[in-house]
């Protein structure tokens, strides 16, 4: 990573700061969250635990399904779905469906042994990192994220 002239090595929150494009990934990621806790209340059960939002932008929202099946049964509730995000404020004018299974090559890497198991093998994630994500928290106020960050500091602690 690289210092500034003060000899300060910039934090993700530093980053998340900065003026520009990546200043705008804290409001876009929140966003995303809060959209995605709206598919949770509009969504089945069922469906909404294999459904993911994957993105928004110019009024077409991406989510990511599991598998096929998921998708043909979230495709029978889009009209209702895409009514109540444009009843809680939302500019939605197209919602697409992405197919990514949950045994894709990049997550079997994470999955490795889950099999045998059934619990997912913990990445190693550096002190130093947990102790930016646990900044970033605090300097956050009460939302979704916060929540989510702890909880992650929390668990891998």
């Amino acid at each position: 990573m690289k210092k500034l002239s003060s000899g300060h090595v910039p934090t993700i929150l530093d980053f998340l700061q900065q003026n520009g494009a990546p200043g705008n990934l804290l409001p876009v990621a929140e966003r995303m969250l809060e959209i995605q806790q709206e598919l949770r209340r509009c969504l089945p059960a069922g469906v909404a635990e294999d459904c993911e939002v994957c993105g928004l932008q110019d009024g077409n929202l991406v989510i990511q399904v599991s598998s096929p099946s998921v998708a043909s049964k979230l495709r029978q509730t889009l009209p209702r779905l895409s009514q109540a995000l444009t009843h809680q404020g939302w500019k939605i004018n197209a919602i697409r469906l992405r197919l990514q299974p949950v045994n894709s090559s990049s997550e079997s890497m994470a999955y490795a042994g889950s099999k045998r198991t059934g619990v997912p093998k913990k990445e190693e994630i550096p002190v130093s990192a947990l102790e930016q994500f646990s900044r970033l928290a605090n300097a956050l106020e009460d939302s979704p994220l916060r929540t989510a960050l702890e909880k992650a500091v929390r668990r891998r602690r």
